[in-house]
Formats: structure tokens, sequence, C-alpha cells
């Protein structure tokens, strides 16, 4: 950047840019890192990855690059050095060490990124095929002897992530009333209740799910925005009843 420029803080792509992979981009993202451990990952990557080499970087140049202290930013590089997600080797001057970024995101420790949540991050939800954030589900629940593998899981969307667990929980109560007769048949409009509100025309129409007991209310038709500071006869009104009738019919 030229000097004009860097007083007046304006910037120009022609003054020169770094290409980051998008994969990386959405791994720092999702990471589990403070705010000024990202800053770090940025200052390495722009004293580093465009050249694809290591850099000697004294921790003085680190807190006047991140703008603080000496502690903060020695327990910050060392908690990205245990994450593997920079490598770092000290030189023979004793008081520097050499840095680069590790990009096999893959190696990157598990509490600090979940490889799965990139792998599914563009992917649909299993349930109603939105392409939304999506959520790990335990197909078999640990607490039923289900196993943390990749082949007991499955990833869905919030919605359909609740309404999955809540349709469970219903099913497990069922279950366990059978013999009353009274108990089995509340249980059982219930869950008829919770299927008939969380079809997935009705969630991708919403984006969101209701509750069995928020049956008995129309506006569960009707997207968030549209339900803010209405009544509900004036909340149904803002949606077309034919519209309303094909959400509920498809």
């Amino acid at each position: 950047m030229s000097k004009g420029d860097r007083l007046k803080l304006k910037t120009d792509p022609e003054d020169g840019t770094i290409p980051i992979a998008n994969l990386l981009l959405e791994a720092v993202a999702m990471a589990k890192l403070s705010g000024l451990e990202i800053g770090a990952i940025l200052y390495l990557w722009k004293r580093t990855y465009e050249q694809k080499v290591s850099a000697n970087i004294t921790l003085t140049e680190w807190c006047r690059a991140l703008d603080r202290g000496k502690s903060q930013v020695s327990k910050a590089l060392t908690h990205l050095h245990n994450m593997n997600i920079i490598t770092r080797e000290q030189n023979i001057h004793w008081h520097e060490y050499t840095y680069s970024f590790n990009d096999d995101i893959n190696t990157w420790h598990k509490s600090c990124l979940n490889p799965s949540l990139i792998h599914n991050n563009n992917r649909c939800c299993k349930r109603c095929d939105r392409q939304t954030t999506l959520e790990s589900h335990h197909i078999i629940p640990k607490t039923e002897g289900g196993g943390d593998n990749e082949d007991n899981k499955e990833f869905l969307c919030s919605a359909c992530h609740d309404y999955t667990h809540a349709k469970r929980n219903l099913l497990q109560s069922l279950a366990r009333a059978k013999k009353q007769t009274k108990r089995e048949s509340v249980y059982q409009n219930r869950l008829k209740c919770l299927e008939e509100i969380n079809t997935i025309p009705l969630i991708q129409h919403r984006g969101y799910y209701l509750s069995w007991w928020e049956h008995n209310n129309n506006l569960h038709f009707l997207p968030p925005y549209e339900r803010i500071n209405k009544t509900p006869t004036q909340q149904l009104s803002l949606v077309p009843r034919d519209s309303l009738e094909g959400v509920a019919n498809g």
C-alpha cells in the first residue's frame, strides 16, 4: 500500500492481496479460537502464506502487530501451537522462533475443530433437504449404546434435529404408557400434533421447529418475521389463504 493510502487507511487490492483457500477461511471461522488467536493467524498469513514459507518472528514483532502484551501473545501462540494450527521451531537465536501455518485441517486438534463439521458445512439436511447450518445427530443415542462413529451420525438442520428428538421422547413416553389406556391416548395425540405441524413442507416454509402444544396455533404457517407484534388474527391475515392451504397440504 502506498504511504498516502496507508495514512488514510484506504485499502486497494492492487497494493497487494493474499490468496487464501475458502476451506481455510471456513475452518478458522468455525474453530474454537479467541479473537487474539485469529488475529495471530491473520498476521502469520500476511507474513508467510503467499510465499508458502516460514518466517522468523520475534515476540516483540508479534506484540506490535497484535497490540497486546507479551504474556497474552505468548499464551495465544502456545495454544495455536498445541492445537497444531501453527508450527514453531526455535532457531539458533534463543529469543526467536520460526513460524509457519499448518493448512492440513485434518491434523488440527479435535478439541479446536471437528473436521466432520467442515465436511458437512455445505451439505443439505437429511430430512428436509434445506442447505443451511447443520447439526450432528446420533441415530442411536449414546444412552442406548450408540457409538460416536460416523456410521451412527446424520446431519440435520436445527429444526429437524429438535423435531427428531421431540418425536423420540414422545415415542418413549408412549411405550411406557402402554398399560395405561388414558395416558396412551394422550401421547398418541401429542405425537400426531407434533407430526402435523413439523412436516417437511412446513419446516421448509417456516425454517424452525414447533412443539406439539403449539398445534392449535394457526401461526405455525407463518415465518418468524411475520409473527412479531401481531395478534393471531392479524398474523394469519398476512399470508393469503391459498398459500397457507398449499403449504399445509404439501
